[in-house]
């Protein structure tokens, strides 16, 4: 029995050791965006993270009607324009070049006055755009999804549970509360999301979305494209707890941990295989 004892330990610490690894995260600093192979002269070094400013409509169903603690179910919807990285420098964008980000199919719970909470599933889409040709810039009208969506394709990323923030009994995220979501990278493009060698950075890495500031929209009239994109009518007014549109900015930031492989996952169930197999010759 000692040898099975053995054997099952060696796999319960790798195993540990694989889990433990895949539940950690650490932030990937001094990356690159080369946007260099889409023919724009920019391949921006030392990066640590993105900085956006953007809007979100987010629609709460409310079963029991709204009071405080009502247990909810949200969609979150949204789109973000990047124009500087890590504590505000400037990327070298000309003329109508443009970075944007688009969130869709958001969903999560939680309580009103207390903690809410995303379910798995969202999509987080990066794009690209030159600035040259038909398109639509971002802000300028509501095509291409208020101009996030103008341009090339670089990066899509599938957002895992978890994250959220703290809201008051209406709903709405509380004073420069900070609302977390992560995402698993699905898509990058080839040599635009590299390391500092310019190795390319693979799907798999995962990534930090954080709003620091989101707040309801408070303009009066509100921007009528901004509506329009988010299939608002023209008259829409702000409804919280069951709708509301709202403001925000923070950051994206890359990190290093990535999902289990198959790979890891079937070297493991090989060992507990093998322990199968020294049980019955041990039988034998």
């Amino acid at each position: 029995m000692t040898k099975l004892y053995s054997v099952l330990g060696g796999i319960a610490l790798a195993g540990a050791a694989l889990f433990s690894n895949a539940a950690q995260a650490a932030q990937l600093d001094d990356w690159r965006l080369n946007l260099q192979p889409l023919g724009a002269p920019i391949n921006t070094a030392g990066i640590d993270n993105l900085n956006f400013n953007g809007a979100s409509f987010i629609q709460n169903t409310i079963p029991g009607g709204p009071a405080p603690g009502a247990p909810f179910t949200f969609t979150d919807n949204g789109f973000f324009n990047i124009k500087t990285i890590n504590a505000g420098a400037s990327l070298p964008l000309n003329f109508n070049q443009q970075l944007t980000a688009r969130y869709v199919g958001g969903t999560g719970s939680g309580n009103l006055g207390g903690n809410f909470t995303f379910n798995a599933g969202g999509t987080l889409e990066f794009y690209w755009w030159n600035g040259v040709g038909p398109g639509t810039a971002y802000g300028t009208g509501s095509a291409n999804a208020y101009g996030s969506t103008t341009g090339v394709k670089i990066g899509t990323f599938t957002q895992l549970a978890g994250g959220g923030g703290q809201i008051d009994a209406n709903g709405v995220p509380l004073d420069n509360g900070v609302i977390s979501l992560q995402f698993v990278a699905t898509s990058l493009m080839a040599g635009v999301w590299t390391d500092a060698l310019g190795n390319d950075l693979l799907a798999g890495f995962t990534l930090g979305f954080v709003t620091s500031n989101a707040h309801l929209d408070g303009s009066n009239p509100m921007d009528p494209n901004m509506l329009s994109a988010f299939g608002l009518p023209a008259n829409y007014h702000q409804s919280p707890p069951n709708s509301l549109l709202t403001l925000n900015g923070g950051q994206f930031a890359l990190q290093t941990r990535q999902v289990p492989e198959p790979g890891s996952l079937a070297l493991l169930g090989l060992g507990i295989l093998g322990v199968a197999v020294a049980r019955r010759r041990r039988a034998a």
